[in-house]
């Protein structure tokens, strides 16, 4: 038995959460008193925490878009050559194992799932995207034009 320092009602041990369960230490309040303190804590550090959640996308965003700049300046394109990396785009060449465009994962900051991604891309100057959508319409054959 344990007594609770909030409501000071004396509670069976299992009524307390652990706070080092490998120490077998308890916390000093019960689980119905620590909810509430818990509860209470999240309603008033709300606006901070969204605060920092908002700060924390800002940094991750940048962090991806950045992360994209430097793969399209060091790439080309892999059909005609283009080194010019703001006209390169990123080309799945599979659209069914496609999740997402990457720009929207840069956009989200998701930087684990943009490599993710690229794995299933390939790099094309924005002409060569547009020539390679109509050809796929036309003849939907997309494997031959990024061969070449």
């Amino acid at each position: 038995m344990k007594k609770c320092s909030k409501c000071g009602i004396e509670k069976d041990e299992c009524e307390f959460f652990f706070k080092i369960k490998i120490k077998n230490l308890l916390h000093t309040t019960c689980k119905v008193c620590k909810r509430e303190i818990d509860r209470l804590s999240y309603l008033n550090n709300n606006n901070n925490r969204k605060i920092r959640i908002k700060e924390q996308r800002v940094i991750n965003r940048g962090l991806s878009k950045n992360y994209i700049k430097d793969l399209k300046q060091n790439s080309k394109c892999s059909k005609c050559g283009d080194e010019r990396w703001y006209v390169l785009d990123f080309h799945h060449l599979n659209d069914d194992s496609k999740i997402e465009n990457i720009s929207k994962l840069a956009n989200m900051g998701a930087t684990k799932k943009i490599e993710v991604e690229l794995k299933k891309c390939v790099i094309l100057c924005s002409n060569c995207h547009r020539e390679l959508h109509h050809l796929e319409r036309e003849k939907g054959s997309v494997a031959q034009l990024v061969e070449r």
